[in-house]
């Protein structure tokens, strides 16, 4: 896991245009553009100077940041796979080994657990990912979407992409044979309905 780079906000706050240049600067100095296109296009929605200084803040390393919850890279992740179909994509369960709790602000006992799931979905190339988060005292579960940054989501998609193609398939492929399974299933459960019915 690698670092947000940093930036200082102390002698420019005021300007948010020229603090989300400098930004956007410092994250393309370190190979971080889809991200830099990213927190521009979330600061032109936010509406609100301090809500703006939040999300440039998220990107960067600045005095308000959280502490550093760190840049994943593909050690700090493996994905089982097993992947599981459904209308909404291809999910994989991502064995994550770096600390979830702290990468998510998840307040955790030492009898929960965290697992972080991804979902691509081939033909709209949507990503999304969440984690499942369950407590011991009490006992409880929650699905939690979570936001992770450009590339982190390209990397886990391509280490998806990687393990689809050792069963030699692909996500696309898989998807599609999905479907057209499901396809065949809702046929015949509807040829069975209407012979129920005849039979009637």
């Amino acid at each position: 896991m690698k670092d947000h780079p940093s930036m200082d906000l102390i002698g420019y706050d005021g300007n948010i245009f020229f603090i989300l240049a400098r930004a956007s600067d410092v994250l393309k100095r370190n190979g971080l553009a889809e991200e830099s296109k990213e927190m521009h296009e979330r600061v032109k929605q936010s509406g609100n100077y301090y809500k703006a200084l939040g999300i440039i803040s998220e990107y960067v390393q600045t005095e308000i940041s959280r502490p550093d919850p760190g840049i994943l890279e593909p050690e700090d992740i493996g994905i089982d796979p097993e992947f599981f179909l459904a209308p909404d994509g291809v999910t994989a369960y991502v064995e994550t080994w770096f600390n979830t709790a702290e990468r998510f602000g998840v307040l955790f006992g030492s009898d929960d657990s965290i697992d972080l799931y991804a979902t691509y979905h081939p033909e709209t190339e949507q990503f999304s990912a969440a984690i499942h988060i369950r407590r011991e005292h009490p006992e409880s579960t929650e699905t939690r979407p979570v936001q992770l940054l450009p590339s982190e989501r390209s990397m886990i998609l391509r280490e998806m992409e990687q393990c689809a193609e050792q069963q030699h398939t692909s996500l696309k492929e898989l998807y599609t044979a999905w479907k057209s399974e499901q396809g065949k299933k809702q046929t015949h459960n509807k040829k069975k309905e209407k012979k129920h019915q005849h039979e009637r």
